[in-house]
């Protein structure tokens, strides 16, 4: 029987509080030397190409003074940041993001929808009292999700046991 090795390059995301990770290349070799030769292959392969909020705001045509990240152009109560978070449309008052929090049988789940191309962005999820929604929590283990939109996934993750009562997302173009 001979030895046997699998060769994954992952490609990950930082400056998140998600988990990121795209498979770049998997590959099992029986032979060392061609795991050797991969490895060098496959280091040159180029970062995937995401989209600025700039790209993004120039894509939806925002003209100057309404193409910030805190503006609302369409004036639907959802600022163009957390529109180009979520994938949706900044001019279209019919198209906002979509946040879901469900009731389970051991506490919630959050659902939000996710601009998977979107770079030099941070998501951050606070909860707390009314009167002080400021405590930041780290996502683990979300359920991501293909939608119809290749460029859009949507987000499952359960909320501390703590949560709450609210939860908002922050969003932060940088």
């Amino acid at each position: 029987m001979s030895d046997r090795r699998r060769l994954i390059v992952l490609n990950g995301v930082a400056n998140t509080n998600e988990p990121q990770w795209q498979i770049l290349h998997s590959e099992q070799f029986s032979n060392p030397a061609s795991v050797i030769a991969k490895i060098n292959a496959v280091a040159s392969i180029p970062p995937s190409s995401g989209t600025t909020y700039e790209t993004w705001a120039t894509d939806h045509a925002l003209a100057a003074g309404s193409n910030r990240p805190l503006d609302d152009p369409d004036q639907d109560g959802w600022e163009n940041a957390l529109e180009f978070s979520a994938g949706t449309d900044p001019s279209s008052e019919q198209s906002w993001p979509i946040q879901t929090l469900e009731r389970t049988a051991t506490g919630f789940t959050m659902t939000y929808t996710r601009f998977v191309p979107a770079m030099n962005l941070t998501r951050t999820w606070q909860t707390g009292p009314l009167h002080r929604v400021s405590s930041d929590f780290n996502i683990t283990n979300p359920l991501i999700e293909e939608t119809s939109d290749p460029n859009v996934a949507q987000v499952t993750f359960t909320l501390p046991a703590d949560f709450g009562p609210f939860i908002r997302l922050k969003v932060a173009v940088e």
